[in-house]
């Protein structure tokens, strides 16, 4: 039997329903995070609805972003889900354990994109994108008679 490829949009939807909030959302991508780095797992399964959007954005794969990579546009990248992730509400250690890196790093980031104009300016675009699907993906679910995919 063959498995579905999930896609972008029914990871969000999955997300959707269990959390209606989007702050909820990131906390718990968060601690699914943690939880994955405790374990010895990948923590690609990290805020995947977040670094999907950005790697799409940057056109990379979210493998990059929280790989150890320092190229240029892979690091800007992991800078705008910093970014993301701490906008929504995580703490600093928890957007660290998110990406597997140390909450100082996660400092430094922050503070390196809020001196871009043009860096903000995509995370500002990136979230504006998250934010319409989210609202897109909640507007389904609470349609009447309309069918969710689980």
């Amino acid at each position: 039997m063959q498995r579905r490829q999930v896609s972008d949009l029914d990871l969000l939807f999955q997300f959707i329903n269990t959390f209606r909030d989007t702050k909820d959302l990131l906390k718990a991508a968060a601690s699914v995070g943690e939880l994955a780095r405790r374990k010895n797992r990948p923590i690609r399964i990290v805020a995947p609805p977040i670094l999907h959007f950005v790697a799409e954005h940057f056109g990379i794969t979210t493998e990059q972003i929280v790989s150890r990579s320092r190229h240029r546009t892979i690091v800007e990248a992991r800078r705008v889900s910093i970014w993301l992730l701490r906008d929504g509400g995580l703490s600093l250690p928890k957007v660290g354990a998110s990406l597997g890196v140390h909450h100082s790093s996660v400092f430094v980031a922050l503070q390196k994109i809020e001196k871009d104009p043009a860096l903000m300016a995509v995370a500002l675009k990136i979230q504006a994108r998250i934010e319409q699907a989210v609202a897109g993906v909640a507007e389904m679910a609470l349609a009447p008679g309309t069918k969710t995919a689980a």
